[in-house]
């Protein structure tokens, strides 16, 4: 699984559906249920556009446990420059019927050291598990696939960006090449739309360019250009 969230979480939805659908390689069955780890490492955290790691390099890994086309994982990260250490926990549901693939996730983002500085104003503040959760729908067909994330919880003072914030993926792969565009809905107002074009150069290394192409504040965004290497654990 390419984790761009790098590593980039808007591919994280249909990865993680495509685990649903059938056992990793590297997966062991315990039970009847499958079970697949891997670790990797970013030159920097790119989420859904953004360098949230200021530039720096992120180290990642993940668990994940399928049976019947549901699964859990956990994934985890060395995180971001500004909520620091962070782990996903991820639970969903999919299922193909030929071509068409549908999916169904909630993940519930924890930044345990999130906020570095609490606001006493704010009672109960921290970074729980679920404390920012977002529910994701991935539908695809053939090389297409297209998720929506949505905010259905954002608790005050944690390091979700809204109640009202959702995030939607239109994406293609042509063999080792894919290609994504990712658009932010902002309690803000402003909607930034970033592209992504990625290579998989085999099934560990993979290379990805993004760039902001639309962005209704007008801030000019350089390209980031970003190199993946994952290891399966067996």
């Amino acid at each position: 699984m390419i984790r761009f969230k790098t590593l980039s979480a808007s591919l994280a939805a249909a990865a993680l559906t495509a685990s649903a659908f059938s056992s990793s390689a590297n997966a062991e069955e315990f039970g009847g249920v499958d079970v697949s780890a891997s670790v990797g490492v970013a030159n920097m955290y790119l989420w859904r556009g953004f360098d949230v790691g200021n530039g720096d390099a992120a180290v990642f890994g993940d668990i994940t446990a399928s049976v019947g086309g549901f699964y859990g994982q956990v994934w985890t990260s060395s995180g971001d420059a500004t909520a620091g250490q962070e782990y996903d926990l991820i639970v969903g549901y999919g299922h193909e019927f030929g071509d068409f693939s549908v999916g169904l996730s909630a993940i519930s983002y924890v930044f345990p050291r999130f906020p570095i500085e609490p606001d006493p104003s704010i009672p109960n503040q921290g970074n729980d598990i679920g404390d920012w959760v977002e529910a994701a729908l991935t539908l695809g067909w053939g090389p297409l696939s297209f998720t929506y994330f949505d905010t259905i919880e954002a608790k005050e003072g944690s390091y979700a960006l809204g109640e009202d914030y959702s995030y939607f993926t239109a994406s293609a792969g042509f063999g080792p090449f894919g290609i994504l565009i990712g658009r932010h809905d902002m309690e803000t107002g402003d909607d930034p739309v970033h592209l992504n074009l990625s290579y998989a150069y085999n099934d560990n290394l993979s290379f990805m360019v993004s760039k902001f192409v639309a962005d209704e504040d007008e801030i000019e965004h350089d390209a980031n250009f970003i190199v993946s290497y994952s290891i399966p654990l067996e």
